[in-house]
Formats: structure tokens, sequence, C-alpha cells
């Protein structure tokens, strides 16, 4: 009698040992693989300074990030890399750095995190400071300057910014920097008296200052100078963001890493600037330092792409305000005020101004025959 045996529905499978002795040739050849490429290629990241979990280092910064950059920079070099929350975030505090940032590598650097307080300020990213790079925002930037900033059209507004910037200073950085500018003024009374000398020595006996004068007023520019050396409106200017993997400061940088310069910071590098928290506009004297974007030590406005394109705009806008300010008035602080009680508190969050208001009682220049 013949027996058959039916076919079997189960596998014989490997054991585990086995399955591990298969795997160690792949195991080992990867391991090599990746040495290899490790040591010629190795990642080096910028210095960080200890996070915490989910929220990384963003409980370091405090209410004045740029001053607590400026800090951390001090323990962990001038180029760093902050982690907030999930963000990853360089941070440079030199003017070398910010050069690299912003030319050397600015086709690296030059686009915008996206996040939701600039976007419902700017319409979905649709205005020139936020709007991520691309052709996009190289046309609207081209739009910008050619219908807003040509010589013609800023000429032709020229009256219009004389009730409005003059009287009422407006919410823009040009009033933050005119509100520095003079709060350094009343706490230096020398320069106070150097600017208004000037003024009223080159202008003579006029009814207020024009646009055309701003130019034989070299003095007056060497104030708003160092009104932005000290208090730049922007004081980490606005973020960048990589668009590819580059390096910083001879550190690697990952794609849709966030760029900050502190430009505060780089106002009162000692390397670059002598007793930098001193108010001293004699120090521009003889030197070609301009804020336009090309010398790296004083870049309140930015420079490279993503530099601001009303930088000329602006500078006029605080020269010619705070001309008429200082020719039309002599300014004192109210009674019982010392020049050293002007508090120089900051507060805000773009752009950062005075915490305290300043009081000042204005009194009408009178001329002596």
């Amino acid at each position: 009698m013949s027996m058959q045996m039916e076919p079997s529905n189960t596998l014989d499978w490997p054991t585990p040992l086995a399955l591990l002795l298969l795997a160690l040739p792949v195991l080992f050849f990867l391991y090599f693989t990746c040495r290899k490429t490790s040591e010629r290629c190795p990642w080096r990241p910028p210095p960080s300074p200890p996070g915490l979990p989910l929220i990384g280092n963003l409980h370091q910064l405090g209410p004045l990030p740029h001053r607590s950059m400026h800090q951390l920079a001090r323990d962990h070099g001038p180029v760093m890399l902050l982690r907030l929350g999930r963000v990853p975030a360089v941070v440079v505090s030199t003017p070398e750095l910010a050069r690299e940032v912003m030319r050397t590598r600015d086709a690296d650097c030059c686009s915008r995190p996206g996040s939701p307080g600039p976007s419902r300020l700017s319409y979905g990213l649709k205005d020139v400071a936020f709007a991520p790079y691309g052709d996009y925002w190289r046309e609207m930037r081209k739009l910008f300057v050619v219908e807003m900033l040509r010589a013609k059209r800023v000429q032709s507004i020229w009256d219009a910014r004389e009730a409005h910037d003059t009287f009422l200073g407006g919410v823009d950085t040009s009033s933050v920097t005119l509100l520095w500018a003079m709060s350094e003024l009343i706490r230096s009374p020398r320069v106070l008296a150097k600017a208004q000398d000037e003024l009223r020595r080159v202008l003579g006996r006029m009814r207020r200052v024009d646009p055309d004068d701003l130019a034989s007023l070299s003095y007056l520019k060497m104030v708003v100078k160092e009104a932005l050396r000290l208090h730049p409106p922007a004081t980490l200017l606005l973020p960048r963001e990589t668009v590819r993997a580059t390096t910083i400061g001879g550190y690697d940088v990952a794609t849709g890493t966030r760029v900050f310069v502190n430009v505060w910071a780089i106002g009162r590098d000692p390397d670059s600037w002598e007793s930098p928290d001193e108010f001293l506009p004699e120090r521009f004297e003889g030197s070609d330092v301009d804020f336009a974007g090309q010398h790296f030590e004083l870049v309140p406005f930015g420079a490279g792409r993503r530099a601001c394109p009303a930088i000329a705009m602006g500078a006029a806008n605080v020269e010619f305000c705070l001309a008429n300010l200082l020719y039309c008035f002599d300014w004192t602080l109210p009674e019982g005020m010392k020049c050293e009680d002007v508090s120089m508190e900051e507060e805000g969050g773009l752009s950062f101004h005075r915490k305290v208001p300043l009081w000042l009682v204005p009194l009408r220049y009178k001329w002596h025959d």
C-alpha cells in the first residue's frame, strides 16, 4: 500500500543566525564606505550653545535677541548655530562674516523664510522685503526701484515728504532712527551744539532747510551715520534663508537654514570701532565709510541682493527731518532732568525703538543781529 505525501504550505525560513551571517558582508561594506566618505567630506556645523528638547535655544534669547545673541557669540564665536525650536539658524556677528553672507555667499543665502507674521504683513509674502528669492521677487524689486525710487520720482514727492515726516514722524524705520538720533544728541550737548552751529553757519537766515542743502551738511551726515551705527532700525536685519548647502566662516550650513546678521553687534565691534559704545560722529571725519552696503562694519540697511532698495531715500528722510529740527529749534530737557536721566532702553520686534518716550522741550531759535 503506497502513501502519497501532500506538499507542505510552509517554507523553511533561515534562522536568525543565518540571516546575520548573510547580512554581515553588506553591513561591513556600508560601514567602510560611509567611513571613507565622512573622512573625505566631514560635516562641520558651526559651534552651538547647548539647548533644550523641543525648544532648542529659544529660552536663551529673551526680549532683546540681538543683545542675547551678542552675549552668546562671546562664548561660542562670531558664527554660531542656534536651534529656534525645530528651525536651525546661523548668527554672524563680525564685519568679515557679514561680508561672506551678503557678498561672497550671497547667492546661497538670498531667500527669505516663510512665517505667519511677515506673511500677514505682506499679503502672503507679496512684497519686496519678505518674498522668497525667485522670478517674482526679481520682477517686483525691479518695478519698485523703477517706479518709486527713480531720481525724478523721489524729487516729485519731496513736498509731501516735508507735515508728514517733519511734524508727525511716521511709524517707519526713519522715525525710529530720528528718535534715537535726538536721544543721543540730547545726551551729548557738545555734539548737539556742533551740529546746530554747522546748520546755521552754512545755511544762514533761511526759513527752513531745503533738500538741496543736505549735500553741504557734512557733520549732520556724520551724526546720522553714528546714530545708525549704534541704533540700526533692524538690529538683526531681516532673516535670510539658504537656498542650498553652503559654508560660512569655514563651517557647513545646510539648505533651509535661517541666517541672521547681527548688525547691532557689528556696530559695536571693538576690532572695527574705537570706543564703540560712545556717540562720536567725528569718527567718520575723513573716512569713506558709508551705509550703502560696501563697508560691512556699517550695514544697517543690509547688502547684496536683499539690501534695502530704498537706502538713499531712507537716509535722506532722516537727514532732512533732523536738519529742520536742529535748525529751527533749540532743544532742552524738561525741568529737573539731566542728560544722564535719559533712558536708552529698547523694545520692539522687527525694529527696536525707545522703551520710554523721549520728552524734549523745543524753543524756537531766534536770530540775533
